[in-house]
């Protein structure tokens, strides 16, 4: 049997009152926060309204938050990085998207 574990986050009470729950640490922590970042993603990206849209992006900040120790980082660092590579390379602002067509 494969274990998954879906995060709460930590004043979810009402779901952790009726269901089993553990505590995850170290690497099952991380991979547990990389999955939940995937979900997160996928949850936006199926978003039917802007007010849900902006909930699943404050859950994908909150999951970089706490990404951030994993690599020895802090939110201000990672702002730095962001800006530089901006500077370097921009950013997504103007639509600009190359065409690849697959074979399937």
């Amino acid at each position: 049997m494969v274990s998954t574990f879906k995060l709460l986050r930590d004043r979810s009470k009402d779901l952790a009152a009726v269901t089993p729950t553990d505590q995850v640490k170290g690497r099952l922590y991380r991979e547990a926060l990389q999955q939940q970042l995937v979900q997160g993603a996928q949850n936006y990206s199926v978003a039917t309204s802007d007010r849900k849209a902006v909930e699943e992006l404050v859950d994908l900040l909150e999951i970089v938050h706490a990404l951030l120790p994993a690599h020895n980082m802090t939110y201000e660092e990672l702002e730095m990085v962001r800006r530089r590579k901006k500077e370097e390379q921009g950013g997504y602002t103007n639509g600009t998207a190359i065409n690849f067509t697959k074979d399937v």
